[in-house]
Order: structure tokens, then C-alpha cells, then sequence
């Protein structure tokens, strides 16, 4: 759905007792298919029976190929057609922002000026999902203060996630 900031009309002052302005929220639904992503390991029974590392190495090289096209696709998808079919992908997405460093920019203060941006004109947002490299994430996880405390404090610790508090 798109963001309950999306009205027709703005609020206004309204004296006490009168008629308020009706917001007019317009809601566009997008719905997104499904689409399959696989991977075949073959290995000849000859093999798997000389050397049992093959039991655990298959499947574990199965998963990481299929997690590498899965995030590929879920961030890079070209949609219905292209070199990517299959879904949308977010950075293909009306309405995803996107910031790269300036030339004389830490990932820190690109980051500072992408959640300025949300912040700004007539979009006025917070980020609830951001999305990094692993050497930003690096860089960022590395950064120390002046008393050398860490600049991206982590909140919430999962197998699969990691949610950090950077600005407050």
C-alpha cells in the first residue's frame, strides 16, 4: 500500500466548533507474484560414497547459490521482462531511495543525508528498512566516537538480523 502521507488535501488551522478538512487518503494496492528460484547439485553416487564431505559441502553450496539469485532478484529485479524477470526488485521500484557517498562522504554521512531526505518537503517519512552493502555495514560497524564507543549500537540481535541505532 503507499504511505498514509500520500492526500489529496493538506491539513489546515480550523476555529473551534467548525468543519474540518476531510485528508482524502488515496491508497494504491500493489500486489507482486510469485516467481520460483532453483538450483540443481548433481553429483554421481561414485563420488558422494568416495568422500562423505560431499553430504554436507552439496547441500551448503546449494544454499548459498540459491540465497545469492534470491537476494539478487529481490534487490535487482527487472519485473515481467528484462535480464531479471520475475519480480520487481526494490532498487527498480518507484519511490525507493537510493544515496551514494560523494567523493570526500563516509557511508555514515550518506546515510545522515538519505534520512534528511525522507525528512524533507512534502515526504516526511522515517526509515523502517535500510539496506547496505556488507562493506558499508562494515565501515559503519568499525566507526568509533572520540571515547572510542561505537557509532552503530545494535538494539536487536537474530540469526538473520541485525537492527542498529545510529542516530538516537
Amino acid at each position: 500500500m503507499a504511505p498514509a502521507h500520500w492526500n489529496a488535501n493538506p491539513a489546515s488551522y480550523v476555529p473551534e466548533l467548525r468543519t474540518k478538512p476531510d485528508l482524502g487518503v488515496e491508497l494504491t494496492t500493489h500486489t507482486t507474484g510469485f516467481c520460483k528460484i532453483a538450483a540443481l547439485a548433481s553429483m554421481s553416487t561414485e563420488v558422494l560414497q568416495d568422500s562423505s564431505t560431499f553430504l554436507t559441502f552439496l547441500p551448503a553450496e546449494l544454499q548459498h547459490a540459491l540465497t545469492d539469485a534470491e537476494t539478487n532478484l529481490v534487490v535487482n529485479g527487472t519485473g515481467s521482462t528484462g535480464d531479471l524477470p520475475g519480480m520487481l526488485g526494490l532498487l527498480n521500484t518507484a519511490g525507493t531511495l537510493t544515496a551514494s557517498p560523494a567523493t570526500d562522504e563516509t557511508p555514515l554521512d550518506t546515510l545522515a543525508g538519505a534520512f534528511t531526505a525522507l525528512r524533507s518537503g512534502s515526504a516526511f517519512a522515517t526509515a523502517d528498512l535500510v539496506l547496505t552493502s556488507p562493506t558499508t555495514w562494515n565501515y559503519c560497524a568499525r566507526r568509533r566516537t572520540p571515547l572510542a564507543t561505537t557509532c552503530w549500537r545494535p538494539t536487536r540481535r537474530t540469526t538473520r538480523s541485525i537492527r542498529c541505532s545510529v542516530f538516537g
